[in-house]
C-alpha cells in the first residue's frame, strides 16, 4: 500500500486553516462581547486581577519553614514539617547558600529568635 502523500498535505492544510479560523474567531468574540459591553474590559480587568493575587498568595503558601541544628562545628538545616535533610555548613550563610542551589525552585524562611541564635553559635541581623 502507498501512502498518499497530496491526501496528507491537503488534510494539513485544511486543519491548519481550520485552525486558525477558529482561533481569529474566538479573538474577534472577544473584541465583539467589550465593544457590544464595555463593562465587559472591567470584568476581565477584574478577573486578571484576582487570578494575580490568588497566584502571589499561593507562592506565598508553598514557602517551607527552615529548622537548624549545630553538631559539632557544622549547622544542618532541615524542614520543620518533614525533617528533610536540605544542606549542611560551617556558618548559616554557608548552608543558605548551599539550599539555594540545591533548590532553585523552591522557597524557604526561617526565623530565629535571639535564643536559639545564641545556642546555635549564630549571628543574627
Amino acid at each position: 500500500m502507498e501512502y498518499d502523500w497530496a491526501s496528507a498535505i491537503i488534510y494539513t492544510a485544511l486543519f491548519y486553516a481550520v485552525f486558525k479560523l477558529g482561533e481569529r474567531r474566538g479573538g474577534m468574540d472577544v473584541v465583539r462581547r467589550i465593544i457590544e459591553n464595555p463593562a465587559e474590559i472591567e470584568r476581565i480587568a477584574r478577573n486578571a486581577r484576582s487570578h494575580i493575587a490568588q497566584e502571589a498568595a499561593k507562592s506565598k503558601s508553598e514557602e517551607e519553614a527552615i529548622r537548624v541544628e549545630r553538631h559539632g562545628d557544622q549547622l544542618y538545616l532541615y524542614t520543620k514539617n518533614t525533617d528533610e535533610f536540605l544542606a549542611q555548613g560551617s556558618t548559616l550563610q554557608e548552608a543558605l547558600t548551599r539550599i539555594e542551589q540545591r533548590f532553585p525552585d523552591r522557597k524557604f524562611r526561617g526565623y530565629l529568635s535571639k535564643e536559639e541564635a545564641d545556642n546555635l553559635g549564630v549571628t543574627v541581623k
